[in-house]
């Protein structure tokens, strides 16, 4: 199951042709595989939570990964993004949200992959993605400029990181994609692990875990260019 969600991302930017200009805060989209944790899909967009936007996060599956990373000037290792082009096994898991409309249909009937939505209030549904963000967000807080801490947003007289803001929409992406290529190649902290697992002596990182998955069960899953 691929979870997927949105959240507004936690870090003011600027405008690419004048860097005076505040923009505001971009939503940041997620797609993680629910068994091993590994992140398939990132999307950063300025547009507010959509369908379209969850689209484009779906299809970054697809991605060609090794251009993506050249362009951020991130090491690429094909072994590091085992899912590109690779469709759930058992549908995607999304709010009720964006992907709560007729229009995802298309991707039951294109595509022949279900959509769950999670009950209302109930973002413990989808409890792998929404710690998703909290491994990309909380990491480079204290590095990327125009970070605003969650708690300063609703507190009295608080202070304007607006002000310290200094990347662009392209440029906070290429700081994220960095942190989930770090994930995904880092060993998971308090995961239970299976037999087969401890038997093989399977490292814990989400690519890892989903090369090991390729090999024990049957078959690939269909697949999405």
């Amino acid at each position: 199951i691929f979870e997927v969600d949105a959240t507004k991302f936690n870090v003011h930017i600027v405008a690419r042709k004048n860097r005076a200009y505040v923009i505001g805060k971009a939503v940041l989209y997620l797609v993680i595989d629910r068994s091993t944790h590994l992140i398939v899909g990132v999307h950063l967009s300025l547009e507010e939570a959509r369908w379209a936007e969850a689209c484009l996060a779906i299809l970054s599956i697809a991605w060609d990964w090794e251009a993506v990373c050249k362009k951020f000037g991130i090491p690429y290792d094909p072994r590091e993004w085992p899912a590109r082009e690779q469709l759930p096994f058992s549908g995607f898991f999304a709010d009720r949200g964006e992907a709560f409309t007729t229009d995802s249909q298309v991707l039951c009937d294109g595509l022949e992959v279900m959509v769950t939505n999670a009950p209302r209030q109930m973002s413990s549904h989808k409890g792998i993605v929404e710690s998703g963000f909290h491994t990309v967000d909380v990491p480079i807080a204290q590095f990327v400029p125009g970070y605003e801490p969650p708690k300063n947003i609703h507190a009295r007289q608080a202070k304007h990181y607006e002000d310290d803001a200094a990347l662009t929409l392209q440029q906070l992406f290429g700081v994220i994609l960095r942190r989930v290529r770090l994930h995904n190649i880092t060993p998971l902290c308090g995961r239970k692990r299976s037999e087969d697992e401890v038997w093989g002596d399977i490292e814990w990182s989400p690519v890892e875990l989903w090369h090991h998955g390729k090999q024990t069960r049957m078959g690939i899953g269909a697949r999405m260019p």
